[in-house]
């Protein structure tokens, strides 16, 4: 039996232990949702210099009422070595600038179902998950990889860990 290429004939490669040979090309998930339907963002966190250490300087809510928010990525670089925390939260946040996330598809107009906060030191929050991921920001850089899962009516927060530097990065994430 051979499997051939509908419109060209070609036969596909097998090699020596019948595994097919093939050509593939991978594109992140929130790539692929945001050219599809713009509805992966991302959110801007410009020169943020929290005040004292331990300060709360990131709030993201998921206000959708059916849909999942992923995380797909944490960028942030920093001044100053440090560590950055990302916890789960309750409460209401204040003290923040509200951001709108923008979408990974330059002509969409999808908004993000999101709250969305910036700032100095974000208050009225209480851990719900203490210190859920560990980001070390080692030579300025804090990359988190790993989806985060925020369901629907949850928040996170990121946590700065040192008492000085200013910190500016990006958060990209998708509903599902």
């Amino acid at each position: 039996m051979f499997i051939e290429d509908a419109t060209s004939g070609k036969r596909a490669g097998v090699n020596s232990e019948n595994q097919l040979s093939v050509r593939a090309y991978a594109e992140p998930y929130e790539t692929l949702r945001g050219m599809d339907d713009g509805r992966a963002w991302t959110m801007v966190i410009d020169a943020v210099d929290p005040t004292a250490a331990d300060d709360l300087f990131v709030y993201l809510k998921n206000d959708s009422s059916t849909e999942d928010l992923v995380v797909t990525s944490i960028d942030i670089g920093t001044t100053v070595t440090g560590a950055l925390k990302l916890v789960g939260v309750t409460g209401t946040a204040s003290g923040g600038t509200a951001q709108t996330p923008q979408s990974l598809r330059i002509a969409s107009s999808a908004v993000a179902p999101v709250t969305a906060q910036t700032g100095v030191d974000i208050t009225g929050l209480t851990e719900t998950l203490k210190h859920a991921y560990i980001l070390p920001a080692n030579d300025g850089r804090s990359v988190l990889h790993k989806p985060v899962v925020i369901s629907n009516a949850q928040a996170v927060a990121l946590r700065w860990v040192a008492a000085t530097g200013i910190l500016s990065g990006t958060i990209t994430f998708y509903m599902r």
